[in-house]
C-alpha cells in the first residue's frame, strides 16, 4: 500500500495519457515476473482515494496461498488511484514513473513482501 495526503488533483493528465503511462509499465515488466502473475485484475480509480493512497493491492499474497483453497478464488486486485498518482505528477515524465513504481510497489505486495520489505528493496 502507498500512501499520499488525499486532495483532488490540481489538474488532470489527459485520460490516453495516463492509460499509455500504464500501459507502459506493465510492458516493462520482466516476462519472468508478468509470467508468474495469475489471477489478478489490475484497476484504475479515478479517486482521491480516501486515505490518500496511490495504489492499494487486495488478494491473498502468493506466499499465503494453500494448494487447495485459493482454486476457485475471486482475482485479487491492484488498484491505482488515478486522481493521488496525478496530483503528484508535474511532467508526463513524472506520471510514467509514479504510475510504474506504485504498480511495482503493488506487485511487490501480491508476491507478500511487508511494507518494510519493500522499502529495504526500494521498491518505494
Amino acid at each position: 500500500m502507498t500512501s499520499r495526503r488525499a486532495e483532488k488533483p490540481k489538474f488532470k493528465w489527459p485520460r490516453n495519457v495516463f492509460q499509455k503511462a500504464l500501459a507502459a509499465a506493465l510492458a516493462d515488466i520482466p516476462d519472468n515476473i508478468r509470467a508468474s502473475i495469475e489471477n489478478v485484475s489490475i484497476m484504475v480509480e479515478n479517486g482521491p482515494s480516501d486515505e490518500g493512497l496511490l495504489g492499494l493491492y487486495v488478494g491473498t499474497p502468493i506466499n499465503e496461498r494453500g494448494l487447495f483453497e485459493y482454486q476457485s478464488a475471486v482475482p485479487d486486485t491492484i488498484t491505482l488511484y488515478r486522481y493521488d498518482i496525478e496530483r503528484i505528477s508535474r511532467t508526463e515524465q513524472a506520471l510514467r514513473k509514479n504510475i510504474r513504481d506504485t504498480l511495482i510497489h503493488e506487485i511487490a505486495h501480491y508476491f507478500g513482501m511487508s511494507e518494510a520489505d519493500i522499502e529495504k528493496r526500494g521498491f518505494g
